[in-house]
């Protein structure tokens, strides 16, 4: 074999490895409180990252482990999310895809962002890019915020209107029954509310459309069908009962124009213990709180 012949091989072979690398999972950590996307868990601990779904298209979504310190050490390792992921709908679609198969992964230690090229059901569209985000923040004992994101860069040559959607299975407490959902108080956006024992969890996404309560298996299934589907109007904005494996998410539109990088709306998780109410921003608090504002601007021109 020529020298140039294992070159290329050795090319290709370390092409493949480092796009491989992109598309696995994050622990992050900040203080004494963890978040970890798409990773291996044990007694509510994460261990090892995993390889994230390749296919948008399949029902399989990333595990997630939430566990939040009270000033103790060790901290207490209650997993308090399951599972859970973005998805979305590009206008035109017969159906959501889930965000999958990153072609680029930026981690620090409380960090996380992915991209990846959109699909709808004609494959890949060129030039369409996801960006995806997690950062995890200690604020205070007893209580953790998990911000997030999922917005698009659109090079494809023509507008593009989009729906997203941010689902979760919660777990409050470490256990998948107890957790009582309260009615969904929709100013400014969405704001939802599980409660159970010491345990509280609130979902707040500004600028949201849309919302739902449900059995965490169901509001998953509405996701990976091959049917559309909304959380609009609102599902069950009363609130849901305590004793099933409970789930919550929400809607929000993205519209982006040819050469835009569209707006990047954070979405905010924060879990409270030992009665604890978590610290999530307000309305009037969110051009300070502003998620991934330095991260995103290094990006947002790049093609």
């Amino acid at each position: 074999m020529s020298q140039s012949v294992r070159l290329c091989l050795l090319a290709a072979v370390l092409t493949a490895a480092t796009a491989h690398a992109q598309n696995t999972g994050a622990i992050l950590s900040a203080g004494d409180d963890e978040f970890s996307y798409g990773a291996f868990v044990t007694n509510g601990v994460s261990t090892s990252v995993a390889t994230l779904p390749t296919n948008p298209s399949v029902g399989t979504i990333p595990s997630m482990n939430f566990n939040v310190g009270d000033g103790l050490n060790p901290a207490p390792r209650l997993r308090h999310l399951d599972s859970g992921n973005w998805h979305y709908r590009v206008a035109g679609d017969v159906r959501e895809r889930q965000a999958a198969n990153m072609t680029l992964r930026t981690i620090t230690s409380n960090t996380v962002e992915y991209e990846f090229t959109a699909v709808n059901q004609f494959g890949a569209i060129n030039g369409l890019v996801g960006v995806m985000g997690f950062q995890l923040t200690d604020t205070g004992v007893n209580s953790s915020l998990l911000t997030t994101y999922l917005c698009f860069r659109n090079n494809s040559g023509q507008s593009q209107s989009i729906s997203k959607f941010f689902f979760t299975d919660i777990d409050l407490g470490g256990t998948a029954t107890g957790d009582l959902g309260l009615p969904t108080n929709m100013s400014g956006g969405r704001t939802l509310r599980y409660v159970d024992g010491g345990f509280t969890g609130v979902l707040y996404a500004p600028g949201a459309i849309g919302s739902a309560f449900g059995f965490a298996a169901t509001l998953q299934a509405t996701m990976t069908n091959l049917t559309i589907n909304n959380w609009m109007p609102d599902v069950l904005p009363g609130g849901i009962a305590a004793g099933s494996d409970n789930g919550w998410g929400v809607q929000l539109q993205q519209d982006v124009a040819d050469g835009q990088f569209g707006p990047c709306s954070p979405v905010y998780l924060g879990i409270g213990i030992n009665g604890q109410d978590p610290v999530v921003p307000e309305p009037s608090s969110l051009l300070a709180t502003l998620f991934g504002a330095a991260l995103l601007v290094r990006r947002r021109n790049r093609g």
